[in-house]
């Protein structure tokens, strides 16, 4: 019996050890809650890409930083990333259904509405293809200027009139 008595004691003895203190009922931390208010995105077309008059058989070239470039606009928050995606036709249209192909698009992007010192960079005008860009500005409201350009290509027995055709754009915030 005093074997047993050892035992059990040195069994008591052993899960006493190795049981833990009573562990803590409740425990508790602060997590902080913040946000931040930023500017709208926007976009404001300012000029339309205009080839103006054209002559038959002779293509016409308007740079992205051109007079005739197309213009737009984008204002937000200052210092933001945004993506710009440029989705453009491939042709104008008459109202008698003819056609006109357009080609060589390319884009500037600017801190001035002027376009100056910046370099065209060619684009697919249907693949959608996002611009990366950041918003200039360190606080409050940022501004991003771009142009776009393309060559439109009469043919030799292209008809008299007005063609057109419409491009999308769009803007958004990246990471917000």
């Amino acid at each position: 019996m005093t074997r047993i008595r050892t035992l059990a004691v040195a069994v008591v003895a052993a899960t006493l050890t190795t049981t833990p203190l009573a562990a803590q009922s409740t425990a508790s931390a602060s997590l902080a809650v913040t946000g931040k208010v930023v500017n709208p995105i926007s976009l404001s077309v300012t000029a339309p890409l205009d080839f103006g008059g054209m002559f038959v058989g002779t293509p016409k070239a308007i740079a992205a930083d051109a007079t005739g470039s197309g213009r737009f606009t984008v204002n937000g928050e200052a210092g933001a990333a945004i993506s710009v995606t440029l989705q453009m036709p491939t042709t104008v249209s008459s109202t008698g259904g003819a056609t006109i192909p357009l080609s060589n698009w390319s884009y500037v992007v600017g801190s001035t509405a002027a376009l100056t010192g910046t370099s065209p960079v060619s684009f697919s005008p249907t693949a959608g293809t996002p611009i990366s860009a950041t918003l200039g500005g360190s606080s409050g409201v940022g501004h991003l200027y771009f142009g776009v350009g393309a060559t439109a290509s009469p043919s030799a027995t292209a008809a008299n009139g007005t063609y057109t055709a419409t491009g999308q754009i769009t803007v958004a915030y990246v990471g917000m």
